[in-house]
């Protein structure tokens, strides 16, 4: 079956407005029965410093908050990516047109989690930066359940129940496909160290591992959705 597997890598936007980006509120520590001031202010320090190191990752899992930096495709084992080489708004409109190719060509989708995660991040990222989306198109690769336009395979795996969400690496290890060559907590840094073909090493190393998985589940689930 000729499918369309895809996935993109973000990290926190660098150009948000001013008063958009997440700050730390001393007043949301939680102090109990602390009465000393040296203690008072160590508590919120700590707090700080916590708050600090997870709004990186926070705001790269935020359609509003991170920026495209890569996004890869594979059709019948052949590669495409889309990276740093090129602007933001060149990213997000190649990604667009080969999605757009692949519903307009009926040749279905294969993503993990691009329903909760990729699509949107792709949609504020073109209502952002002016990059035209048919609603139309939208909405049939998007719905739960007998979407035949796109298998999303982690929320297809879960039955659609987010409490039964399970990572990639744990299917690839469960049904003996191979593993994630990293995690998408490290592009940030990698962006960081301008190793930007890591960047793109690991995006596409993900499609392709998502494009097993699916030949792997493909006479279950396929068959599941068209009955």
């Amino acid at each position: 079956m000729k499918t369309v597997t895809f996935d993109i890598e973000t990290i926190p936007r660098q150009d948000l407005p001013e008063g958009v980006k997440p700050e730390f509120d001393p007043e949301s520590v939680k102090l109990g029965n602390i009465k000393e001031q040296a203690k008072i202010d160590d508590k919120v320090q700590k707090a700080r410093e916590e708050f600090a190191e997870g709004l990186n990752k926070k705001m790269s899992l935020d359609p509003d908050l991170c920026e495209v930096v890569m996004v890869s495709f594979s059709t019948d084992g052949k590669m495409k990516s889309f990276g740093l080489d090129i602007e933001e708004y060149e990213r997000v409109y190649e990604a667009w047109s080969n999605i757009i190719s692949a519903y307009q060509g009926r040749i279905p989708l294969v993503s993990f989690n691009g329903i909760g995660f990729d699509l949107p991040v792709l949609l504020h990222s073109a209502i952002r930066l002016d990059v035209p989306v048919s609603p139309f198109i939208y909405s049939a690769i998007t719905p739960r359940y007998g979407n035949h336009h796109h298998y999303d395979l982690m929320q297809i795996l879960a039955g659609w129940d987010r409490t039964k969400w399970k990572p990639l690496d744990f299917y690839l290890k469960l049904f003996d496909i191979g593993e994630k060559s990293g995690d998408g907590s490290q592009v940030y840094d990698m962006w960081k160290a301008k190793e930007y073909d890591k960047i793109k090493a690991y995006c596409e190393q993900d499609v392709l591992m998502t494009a097993k998985l699916f030949e792997r589940l493909e006479p279950w689930i396929v068959k599941e959705v068209e009955e």
